[in-house]
Parts: structure tokens; C-alpha cells; sequence
């Protein structure tokens, strides 16, 4: 199954760029001195560009692709970043269905983030965890994911205890 939310990739860029050249323009008014400093509006805007950024930053990393066909699960997380290529903003991992051994969607006041838990014979405990930002999907996307998510922990819980008999 494929899950992307790219479609609101235009509207992001949109709104990231209305924000800053609002708030470029309330700078250059205020150095180049034709700012009016009893004038509200310019402060309204620049009070209303600067809340959206936060909850914008608050929100985590926008776009999100899931793949789940084939043997392996792929994930990616990226952030709106105005230079090209900027491989740091971006969250990625490939890993085979089978090492999935559980899921869980947390919800916070503004946010939603996908924990998985993988596999591990590096790690200590035996499981390692992937976090991702899903709060820019949909509720259809998110239910088309819990369902793919459950398909594959089912399939490994089941083929765990068929092997655990043999």
C-alpha cells in the first residue's frame, strides 16, 4: 500500500512564502523608516506570521510517503526546505516487513508522530524505534496506515508462533 500526502506540497510552499515576505516586509519597514509605530496592523501581521510559523514547526515535518509494497517497508519524512536537496531535513529507512514488531500512533495537542518498533540485534533491548510526523495526513490516510501497519504485525505475530511450534 502507498500512502503520500505530496498533493499539499504547493499549498505548504504558498503559505511558507506568504509568511516569510510578511515578515520581510515588517522588517524593511521598520528599517527603512517609513513604519508608522502607532500603526496596529503591522503588528497584527507580524503577531499572526509568527504564530502560524510556530504551529507550522509545532506540526513537524509535512511530507510524508509510506510504501508497503513488496518485501520491504518504506518511509520517508521531509521538512519544506527552501534549498535544494538538503538531505538533512530529511527521515528515511528501509527495512524488510518481517523485523515490524509493533506499532504505535501518539497523539499530542497539535501534533501526531508514528512510533515503530523494529528488530534489533543491535540494540540492548532488542527493539529499536523509528519516530515520524504524521500530523499533515489525512484521517482516511492515517486509517489506510493503522490497517496496513496491523496487516504486517499480524502476519509476523503469526509467523513467529507458526515457527515457535516447529
Amino acid at each position: 500500500m502507498k500512502i503520500s500526502n505530496q498533493k499539499i506540497s504547493p499549498l505548504l510552499q504558498l503559505l511558507y512564502t506568504l509568511l516569510g515576505l510578511s515578515i520581510f516586509a515588517f522588517f524593511v519597514f521598520l528599517f527603512i523608516g517609513e513604519f508608522n509605530f502607532s500603526d496596529k496592523k503591522l503588528y497584527i501581521i507580524l503577531a499572526v506570521s509568527l504564530f502560524f510559523i510556530i504551529m507550522l514547526r509545532l506540526l513537524g515535518k509535512p511530507y510524508f510517503n509510506y510504501d508497503s509494497d513488496g518485501e520491504t517497508i518504506n518511509i520517508s519524512n521531509k521538512k519544506f526546505s527552501l534549498l535544494p536537496n538538503n538531505l538533512s531535513l530529511i527521515n528515511r529507512a528501509e527495512f524488510p516487513k518481517k523485523k515490524l514488531q509493533s506499532f504505535r500512533i501518539k497523539q499530542f495537542l497539535f501534533s501526531k508522530k508514528l512510533e515503530l518498533f523494529l528488530h534489533s540485534k543491535k540494540s540492548a533491548k532488542g527493539l529499536s524505534k523509528l519516530k515520524y510526523d504524521i500530523s499533515y495526513l489525512g484521517s482516511k490516510s492515517v486509517s489506510d496506515l493503522k490497517k496496513s501497519l496491523n496487516k504486517i504485525t499480524n502476519e509476523n505475530k503469526n509467523n513467529i508462533s507458526v515457527e515457535d511450534e516447529d
